[in-house]
Protein backbone atom coordinates (compact mmCIF):
# COMPACT_ATOMS: atom_id res chain seq x y z
CA UNK A 1 0.00 0.00 0.00
CA UNK A 2 2.54 2.25 0.89
CA UNK A 3 4.62 1.22 -2.64
CA UNK A 4 1.42 2.10 -4.20
CA UNK A 5 1.38 5.77 -2.80
CA UNK A 6 4.61 6.40 -3.32
CA UNK A 7 4.48 5.38 -7.23
CA UNK A 8 1.00 7.97 -7.21
CA UNK A 9 2.96 10.93 -5.49
CA UNK A 10 5.97 10.59 -7.81
CA UNK A 11 3.98 9.93 -10.90
CA UNK A 12 1.75 13.09 -10.11
CA UNK A 13 4.36 15.29 -9.10
CA UNK A 14 6.49 14.63 -12.24
CA UNK A 15 3.64 14.62 -14.75
CA UNK A 16 2.15 18.17 -12.75
CA UNK A 17 6.16 19.62 -13.44
CA UNK A 18 6.44 19.08 -16.55
CA UNK A 19 2.75 20.54 -17.68
CA UNK A 20 3.62 23.12 -15.29
CA UNK A 21 6.99 24.07 -17.54
CA UNK A 22 5.63 23.03 -20.99
CA UNK A 23 1.75 24.34 -20.31
CA UNK A 24 0.19 25.55 -17.25
CA UNK A 25 1.58 26.60 -14.09
CA UNK A 26 -1.29 28.68 -12.86
CA UNK A 27 -4.90 29.28 -13.81
CA UNK A 28 -3.32 32.64 -15.17
CA UNK A 29 -0.93 30.59 -17.64
CA UNK A 30 -3.61 28.24 -18.54
CA UNK A 31 -5.99 31.30 -19.57
CA UNK A 32 -2.91 32.68 -21.92
CA UNK A 33 -3.51 29.17 -23.46
CA UNK A 34 -5.46 28.44 -27.08
CA UNK A 35 -8.71 26.52 -26.77
CA UNK A 36 -6.96 23.45 -28.17
CA UNK A 37 -4.17 23.87 -25.98
CA UNK A 38 -6.28 24.08 -23.27
CA UNK A 39 -8.33 21.01 -24.36
CA UNK A 40 -4.77 19.30 -24.24
CA UNK A 41 -3.95 20.11 -21.53
CA UNK A 42 -7.06 19.11 -19.41
CA UNK A 43 -7.26 15.86 -21.17
CA UNK A 44 -3.52 15.09 -19.80
CA UNK A 45 -5.00 15.70 -16.06
CA UNK A 46 -7.76 13.52 -17.36
CA UNK A 47 -5.49 10.91 -18.31
CA UNK A 48 -3.30 10.96 -15.47
CA UNK A 49 -5.83 10.40 -12.99
CA UNK A 50 -7.82 7.68 -15.23
CA UNK A 51 -3.95 6.23 -14.81
CA UNK A 52 -4.00 6.77 -11.34
CA UNK A 53 -7.35 4.98 -10.25
CA UNK A 54 -6.44 2.30 -12.56
CA UNK A 55 -3.46 1.38 -10.36
CA UNK A 56 -5.45 2.11 -7.58
CA UNK A 57 -7.93 -0.44 -8.07
CA UNK A 58 -5.59 -2.76 -9.15
CA UNK A 59 -4.18 -2.63 -6.00
CA UNK A 60 -7.81 -2.51 -4.39
CA UNK A 61 -6.13 0.41 -2.60
CA UNK A 62 -8.41 1.98 0.76
CA UNK A 63 -6.52 5.48 0.87
CA UNK A 64 -8.08 8.71 0.29
CA UNK A 65 -6.20 9.94 -2.69
CA UNK A 66 -7.04 6.70 -4.38
CA UNK A 67 -10.37 6.37 -3.64
CA UNK A 68 -11.31 10.38 -4.82
CA UNK A 69 -9.20 9.50 -7.79
CA UNK A 70 -11.86 6.54 -8.62
CA UNK A 71 -14.87 8.59 -7.42
CA UNK A 72 -13.90 11.27 -9.93
CA UNK A 73 -12.87 9.20 -13.11
CA UNK A 74 -15.89 7.06 -12.74
CA UNK A 75 -17.64 10.17 -13.18
CA UNK A 76 -16.00 11.85 -15.90
CA UNK A 77 -16.22 8.41 -17.78
CA UNK A 78 -19.54 7.89 -17.07
CA UNK A 79 -20.36 11.82 -18.11
CA UNK A 80 -18.20 13.32 -20.01
CA UNK A 81 -16.25 13.57 -23.30
CA UNK A 82 -12.64 14.94 -23.33
CA UNK A 83 -14.27 18.37 -25.14
CA UNK A 84 -16.95 18.53 -21.93
CA UNK A 85 -14.53 17.85 -19.55
CA UNK A 86 -12.62 21.17 -21.20
CA UNK A 87 -15.71 23.01 -21.10
CA UNK A 88 -16.38 22.30 -17.42
CA UNK A 89 -13.20 23.69 -16.36
CA UNK A 90 -13.17 26.49 -18.77
CA UNK A 91 -17.04 27.48 -17.61
CA UNK A 92 -15.14 27.06 -13.11
CA UNK A 93 -12.62 28.99 -14.73
CA UNK A 94 -14.47 31.93 -16.19
CA UNK A 95 -16.86 31.99 -12.68
CA UNK A 96 -13.65 32.55 -10.58
CA UNK A 97 -10.85 34.47 -11.87
CA UNK A 98 -9.99 35.02 -8.20
CA UNK A 99 -8.44 31.48 -8.42
CA UNK A 100 -6.32 31.91 -11.41
CA UNK A 101 -3.11 32.18 -9.07
CA UNK A 102 -3.99 28.60 -7.94
CA UNK A 103 -2.00 25.54 -9.66
CA UNK A 104 -4.07 24.49 -12.94
CA UNK A 105 -4.32 20.62 -11.67
CA UNK A 106 -5.67 21.86 -8.28
CA UNK A 107 -8.31 24.15 -10.24
CA UNK A 108 -9.35 21.34 -13.00
CA UNK A 109 -10.06 19.03 -9.82
CA UNK A 110 -12.10 21.45 -8.20
CA UNK A 111 -14.07 22.51 -11.11
CA UNK A 112 -14.53 18.30 -11.49
CA UNK A 113 -15.75 18.39 -8.05
CA UNK A 114 -18.51 20.55 -8.94
CA UNK A 115 -20.00 18.58 -11.63
CA UNK A 116 -18.95 15.45 -9.62
CA UNK A 117 -19.83 15.85 -5.87
CA UNK A 118 -18.68 13.50 -3.34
Amino acid sequence: MLQLHAIIVLTLSMVLAMSATTMAASGNDWMQLTQVQQEIYVSGVADLWRDIAAIAKSKDSKDLISLSAIRITDCMSRKFTYMQIAAVVKKYMENNPEKWHYSMANLTWMALLEVCPP
